[in-house]
C-alpha cells in the first residue's frame, strides 16, 4: 500500500518581506493559514521573525464589544483564550453582556411582536394534496450517502466548537472535492485539520 501524500499549502512570494520582523501569529491571520504552515515556511525561508510571546494587549474597541457581545464572542471575535478576555475585564471593569439561552441579553431585548389574529380566517387551500405531484426530487434535497472519512469526522469535531468547517481549495474557496479544508476564515492541510480535532479532544477530556 503506498503511503498517504502530505498535503502542504504552497509558500506566498512574498513571505519574507512580510514575515521579516512580524510575529507568527501575526501571520497567520495575515495569510489565513494554520501555525504549523506558518513555522513551516520560516523554517524553509529562515525569515528573522520576532518571537511570539502571544501577549494579547486590550482592544482600543473593548467597552464597544462588550456592549453587544458576550465573553465567548468577544473571545472569537479577538481569536484569543476566555482567560484573555476575562483578563481585559479585570483591567477595565467592563463587563460583556451576559449569555441568554433565549437568544436575548440583558441590555436590549427584542420587543414581542404581536401575532397577527387569523382566528375568523380561512385557512388557504392546500396546494399539494399528494407528495408525487411534486415530481422528483432536484439536486438541492439530494442525501449525501458519501462514506465519511476521517477528516470529514474531524470537521465534524471542530464543528462543535462553532467553526464553520468545509472543504476548499487552497486559496480558500468553497469546492466541495477540495483538498484544503477553511476553518473560519484560515486554510489548513488535512493533517492540522487532524491535529486541532484532536486537540480539541483532549480539552474536553480533561
Amino acid at each position: 500500500m503506498n503511503p498517504r501524500t502530505i498535503l502542504q499549502r504552497h509558500r506566498p512570494l512574498d513571505f519574507v518581506a512580510i514575515a521579516t520582523g512580524n510575529t507568527i501569529h501575526a501571520l497567520c491571520k495575515h495569510y489565513r493559514a494554520a501555525y504549523p504552515t506558518i513555522q513551516r515556511w520560516v523554517d524553509e525561508t529562515g525569515a528573522k521573525i520576532v518571537q511570539d510571546k502571544r501577549v494579547h494587549s486590550l482592544p482600543f474597541n473593548f467597552a464597544g464589544l462588550c456592549a453587544k457581545h458576550t465573553v465567548t464572542e468577544i473571545a472569537r471575535i479577538q481569536d484569543v483564550d476566555r482567560k484573555v478576555v476575562a483578563r481585559w475585564v479585570a483591567q477595565t471593569g467592563i463587563t460583556p453582556i451576559a449569555y441568554d439561552r433565549d437568544g436575548k441579553n440583558h441590555h436590549e431585548k427584542r420587543k414581542a411582536t404581536p401575532r397577527p389574529d387569523t382566528r375568523n380566517k380561512a385557512r388557504a387551500p392546500k396546494q399539494v394534496k399528494n407528495l408525487s405531484q411534486l415530481g422528483a426530487p432536484t439536486k438541492f434535497h439530494h442525501q449525501d450517502n458519501r462514506i465519511k472519512t476521517i477528516f470529514d469526522h474531524a470537521a465534524d469535531v471542530i464543528r462543535a466548537e462553532r467553526w464553520a468547517v468545509f472543504r476548499c481549495r487552497e486559496a480558500g474557496g468553497y469546492d466541495e472535492k477540495g483538498e484544503f479544508w477553511r476553518i473560519g476564515n484560515a486554510v489548513y492541510t488535512p493533517d492540522e485539520l487532524l491535529q486541532r480535532a484532536d486537540r480539541y479532544r483532549a480539552r474536553v477530556a480533561a
